[in-house]
């Protein structure tokens, strides 16, 4: 990606329970060599990832970038409730149409 100008650290956080959700954690740091993003310095950036196996989804991503900004994604109150039946209901009036070429 940057012809060789950059090291990347991944390192295991472990795991941890959030709200009840099991979760395990990675986290990437990656530096650039001063050249690659024009800075007289190297930057670094980091992206620390929360995953759940159990509900297949990211819980927390946070992403430390010098150029661009900080960003953290939080998943919170997870409701593990079946939704409601209604939900899946075909509403009143719906009318199925079999769509014919001309």
């Amino acid at each position: 990606m940057y012809a060789g100008n950059e090291s990347i650290v991944l390192e295991d956080l472990g795991t941890r329970t959030e709200d009840g959700t099991a979760e395990w954690g990675q986290r990437w740091t990656t530096t650039f060599a001063p050249q690659v993003m024009g800075s007289s310095k190297p930057l670094t950036t980091v992206m620390e990832d929360w995953y759940s196996d159990e509900l297949a989804v990211d819980m927390e991503i946070y992403a430390v970038n010098p150029v661009k900004a900080d960003v953290t994604i939080h998943v919170e109150r997870v409701d593990r409730h079946d939704p409601p039946h209604s939900l899946f209901e075909v509403p009143p009036g719906f009318k199925e149409e079999i769509y014919q070429k001309p």
